[in-house]
């Protein structure tokens, strides 16, 4: 809050009277006038405050305000009262600094060092995984610089975490009074901690049986194949249900239109008759032509085999890429080197 300065009491004096005399009728009341103005004018430029003005004359700050403009209007006195020098600020007493404890260096760095170890811990997290240990260091160093007085934020720029995570890690292990929306931490069941050597279904853990994956958070998760291949069989058994059982083509596949075999895996697939004798008589007639489109007959000379992607081989017509070679280069104008 702004501190305003009274101005002195002779000067209080002059404005009421030069007021009162502006307010008569009489030959004197522009002047007077005219030197209220002026003089406004000056205390104001002098830095006196116009509500410290205002006060001893009784009226607002906006009136001071529209007297010291209308001296521009009004002609300049023979001469003014003193003005008197605005009184010099007190220096503003310093305010005393709250003395904040610091981290060493070394504390620092060991807080850094703890604090992606000790988030991982969860409830089923073993007893011997190393970031127990390390959560259980990384409280116990929180605990002892909270008490010693180390700003919130001061933890939270070497931590990273929130003021409000590190009070309620303390909390939970009983460092610091909880609050009313604070848990206490129930630490860890034994049966999770326990590596499990069943799936839910009752299937073991072997290394054939089991499937190892990444979660997003680092941890290594374990999946049961057996589960997983019925689960596959339950997806492929809804889709038929929902699609009818007919092959992509539209073929009924009844008894009599499936052909059954086994895949390595010991998975039974059936495949629609029709379709499949389709596919081998249009691989049978490929194989057996003896001329290409343009005529030109499969001779070894006039042949060039080459392996696709997919691993067949095909057949290439070796006068007819010699015309293409051609035509090719009379539309685009190059001359051939051959």
């Amino acid at each position: 809050m702004r501190i305003v300065a009274p101005v002195p009491d002779q000067v209080g004096q002059e404005l009421l009277r030069l007021r009162a005399a502006a307010r008569e009728k009489g030959p004197d009341a522009n002047e007077a006038k005219s030197m209220l103005s002026h003089y406004i004018l000056a205390l104001v430029e002098a830095g006196w405050a116009k509500s410290a003005i205002a006060t001893p004359m009784e009226v607002t700050r906006q009136e001071v305000h529209r007297l010291s403009l209308q001296a521009a209007k009004l002609p300049a006195p023979r001469s003014l009262p003193e003005v008197p020098p605005l009184p010099a600020k007190e220096p503003a007493a310093s305010k005393k600094l709250r003395d904040t404890p610091q981290i060493s260096p070394s504390e620092a760095k060991r807080l850094r060092e703890l604090a992606p170890l000790a988030t991982k811990v969860r409830g089923v997290t073993p007893e011997d995984d190393p970031s127990r240990a390390a959560a259980v260091e990384y409280g116990q160093l929180l605990a002892d610089l909270w008490k010693r007085g180390v700003s919130r934020k001061e933890l939270q720029r070497i931590t990273g975490q929130a003021p409000a995570t590190i009070r309620a890690r303390l909390a939970r292990h009983g460092h610091i009074n909880r609050g009313a929306t604070e848990q206490p931490y129930k630490g860890k069941q034994a049966e999770f901690a326990k590596k499990r050597e069943y799936c839910k279904a009752g299937h073991e853990f072997t290394p054939e049986n089991t499937y190892e994956y990444h979660r997003p958070d680092g941890r290594i998760a374990r999946s049961c194949r057996t589960c997983h291949a019925r689960r596959q069989r339950e997806m492929v058994e809804s889709r038929k249900e929902l699609t009818g059982a007919v092959c992509p083509k539209g073929h009924p596949l009844t008894d009599d239109n499936t052909v059954a075999y086994n895949r390595k895996d010991g998975t039974e697939v059936k495949l629609c008759r029709i379709c499949l004798e389709a596919r081998q008589e249009h691989s049978s007639s490929a194989q057996r032509k003896d001329t290409c489109k343009r005529g030109h007959a499969f001779t070894p000379e006039n042949t060039y085999e080459h392996q696709r992607p997919d691993g067949k081989v095909v057949r290439t017509c070796r006068k007819c890429k010699m015309i293409r070679q051609r035509e090719y280069e009379e539309r685009h104008g190059i001359t051939s080197h051959r």
